[in-house]
């Protein structure tokens, strides 16, 4: 089974809002997306049963070579766009996949980003180590 990280964006046509996400699961793929993926978001969801998963327009932005690329796209798109302090916008928060948003909606407080920053270097010296033990261990 193969894995096409990617990131998305969908656009509520009655409210006009906007989400911008990411999938990076083992055996994701772009064709998948609001055919059997509908995202992660609860706002999202809330918006599909209230009109309809028709209410939304959907788009593929970037396919990736693997999820780690995918997830640093993710969050530096969310950072540029500003959308924690936006309506416009159902993110609520920019998450790295450690759980800890460096920026977060609901406290208009943000962390600085060299938060994620540091998450970010630490995550790719573990895939890195991860993939060199996954290359001895398989040749």
């Amino acid at each position: 089974m193969n894995t096409y990280p990617y990131t998305y964006r969908i656009t509520s046509k009655t409210t006009g809002q906007h989400y911008y996400g990411v999938r990076y699961r083992k055996g994701c793929n772009p064709s998948d997306f609001w055919v059997d993926y509908f995202t992660s978001s609860k706002r999202v969801h809330a918006l599909i049963e209230q009109y309809g998963k028709d209410d939304f327009t959907t788009q593929i932005r970037h396919t990736f070579p693997n999820g780690k690329d995918a997830i640093a796209w993710e969050a530096k798109v969310l950072s540029k766009l500003n959308v924690t302090n936006r309506d416009d916008w159902l993110n609520d928060a920019i998450f790295p996949p450690s759980g800890n948003p460096s920026i977060n909606k609901s406290n208009h407080i943000p962390k600085p980003i060299d938060a994620f920053e540091a998450w970010l270097e630490a995550f790719n010296k573990e895939t890195e180590k991860n993939s060199k033990i996954q290359s001895w261990y398989y040749s």
